[in-house]
């Protein structure tokens, strides 16, 4: 798939008819276009959120890398970025407008 290897889109949404429900162990994930289910931790609904609040990516991970300040800036924006590729390229996350 092309998205594993094109550059991340600045803001992402979530796409068309994703469901989210929490559960006590994190959230699961209806993708329709996939007609899959998956299971999120708490990183992954915390992501979700910040998304659905409208925030970009760059927002995003900066706001995890001053939550975390005894770990490694650059592994938590390689972890960030490839748990929102991964959300992308499975139908969770769409490209958003950018409206700046």
């Amino acid at each position: 798939m092309y998205k594993r290897y094109a550059s991340l889109p600045e803001r992402f949404c979530i796409a068309d008819g994703v469901k989210i429900s929490g559960t006590e162990s994190g959230i699961v994930v209806f993708v329709p276009a996939r007609s899959a289910y998956f299971q999120g931790n708490s990183t992954t609904e915390h992501i979700l959120d910040l998304v659905e609040q409208g925030h970009r990516n760059s927002e995003i991970i900066d706001s995890f890398i001053h939550q975390y300040t005894q770990s490694d800036p650059d592994e938590i924006r390689e972890d960030l970025e490839g748990t929102l590729r991964e959300l992308w390229t499975m139908g969770v996350l769409e490209k958003g407008e950018d409206h700046e």
